[in-house]
């Protein structure tokens, strides 16, 4: 994620993301469920916390970010809290990547669901986890069937990583 507002805010913006997948031989269908909680306040706090720089600035205490998802095969559809959005990717580096700009009240929660589906390179599989770019590590949840295999982690992201 990515702070929008030009404030402090990403400090109360907490991540937890859901995987689950199956791969078979050089294929995969997977679903990626981030999770994102605004725990900022609407007051008590300055505006270079919890105000914004934007205009027209949304409410104090709103987390406005933009949320990055790479990943090695394409998503074929996405939601929004349950509602469709489009499905626009693009590669950059090798990988297919897609952001979405998330607007979240105080307290507010929005769940971005990707499905995933596609052909793997002819190599080993290795799912890579990366840390993101809050100042809170994402819960991460993965549950994966790798040719029958089960491939699993659950915990906070605090370092670079590869499932295999």
């Amino acid at each position: 994620t990515v702070n929008g507002l030009g404030n402090k805010i990403d400090s109360f913006l907490q991540q937890t993301i859901r995987y689950r997948g199956e791969v078979i031989g050089d294929r995969v269908h997977a679903t990626a469920d981030v999770f994102l909680t605004n725990t900022a306040p609407a007051r008590g706090l300055p505006d270079y916390v919890i105000g914004s720089f934007a205009s027209p600035a949304p409410p104090r205490g709103t987390n406005r970010s933009t949320l990055f998802v790479y990943t090695a095969v394409p998503a074929t559809a996405i939601t929004v809290g349950g509602q469709p959005v489009p499905v626009d990717g693009t590669i950059s580096g090798g990988w297919w990547l897609y952001s979405l700009v998330v607007e979240l009240p105080p307290g507010g929660v929005a769940r971005i669901s990707l499905d995933l589906t596609g052909d793997l390179p002819p190599t080993r599989y290795g799912m890579r986890l990366e840390p993101g770019g809050s100042t809170v590590p994402a819960k991460m949840d993965v549950a994966l069937v790798v040719d029958g295999r089960d491939v699993s982690y659950s915990g906070d992201l605090t370092q670079p990583m590869t499932l295999r």
